[in-house]
């Protein structure tokens, strides 16, 4: 509710120094704890940080939420998936590259330089 108090006032506050063509007003104390710009993501952000009170048992057991809870599952699988499918794509990437640069340089990259060394290393102790 205080959010929404806060919300008000501060449009208000901007109405009223867009009318007089003064300068904007300062946020409120609230809102630059939360690090917000504007008075719409202060409102987003405390809504944000509400936690919530109810457990699983209430939530699977009333039967009309089950469609949400299906969308919701269907979403949050796709999304992963997306998110893990770019992650792949960025470490190919990332190889493809240095690869790359290993090859047109000369210059081992990362970790393959120290494990290759160590190889060569024990290859010429069990030599002797």
């Amino acid at each position: 509710m205080e959010a929404l108090e806060i919300y008000e006032t501060h449009k208000e506050e901007e109405k009223q120094a867009k009318l007089s063509k003064g300068a904007p007003p300062a946020p409120h104390p609230m809102m630059a704890a939360y690090q917000c710009d504007s008075a719409e993501d202060f409102v987003v952000e405390t809504i944000r940080r509400i936690r919530a009170r109810i457990h699983h048992g209430e939530i699977t057991s009333n039967h009309s939420n089950l469609p949400i809870i299906e969308r919701l599952k269907q979403h949050s699988v796709s999304a992963i998936k997306q998110h893990r499918d770019l992650a792949a794509f960025n470490v190919a990437g990332l190889a493809f590259l240095s690869k790359h640069i290993e090859e047109t340089s000369g210059v081992m990259m990362f970790a393959d330089a120290t494990a290759k060394r160590k190889k060569k290393k024990r290859a010429v102790l069990t030599l002797k």
